[in-house]
């Protein structure tokens, strides 16, 4: 069975693991190369058939979540509590867009989830990136030097792997 984890951000990366074993990561493709897109997981669903239920996709769900700042009135220079957006939300969302409608063209199986759902699971709520990564290296010993110091892989990793795990309880 394959796995593949997607964290859609704007550089999120795509882990695909099968036997407990990571076979690839990879990056999110430049959405100016739509071909890119759409042979996406052409590597991996080819081998299988198109009728196969041997893929499983667990896709992150971006999350809107509003950020708080302070800043000065233009006219009378008190501090003034505003909200804000995520850096970066709006590229999760459009590769998240994306991926969502190449996957239901492919009719590949799959799967949305929040981060806070496989996060929990790891133990990882409230956690660092450098938590993710330290955790992924520790479920995949042999994939240390892949994983790196990159959270974006790390997260991927963590991502299929739960899928991995969710699948076959």
């Amino acid at each position: 069975m394959y796995y593949i984890g997607i964290d859609p951000g704007l550089k999120g990366k795509i882990a695909i693991i099968k036997d407990n074993e990571i076979l690839e990561v990879i990056g999110i493709p430049d959405r100016s190369q739509p071909e890119e897109f759409r042979n996406l997981f052409q590597k991996y669903y080819s081998k299988i058939g198109k009728k196969s239920k041997n893929i499983m996709i667990y896709l992150e769900k971006p999350i809107i979540k509003p950020m708080i700042g302070k800043k000065p009135c233009p006219k009378c220079k008190t501090p003034m509590v505003y909200q804000y957006q995520q850096k970066g939300i709006a590229n999760s969302h459009i590769n998240y867009g994306i991926l969502l409608g190449v996957i239901i063209d492919k009719g590949i199986p799959y799967e949305e989830i929040s981060s806070q759902e496989w996060k929990k699971y790891f133990s990882l709520i409230g956690e660092d990136k450098k938590s993710s990564i330290a955790k992924a290296k520790q479920l995949f010993p042999d994939a240390t030097d892949m994983i790196g110091n990159n959270d974006n892989i790390a997260e991927a990793i963590l991502i299929a792997e739960y899928g991995r795990r969710k699948h076959s309880s």
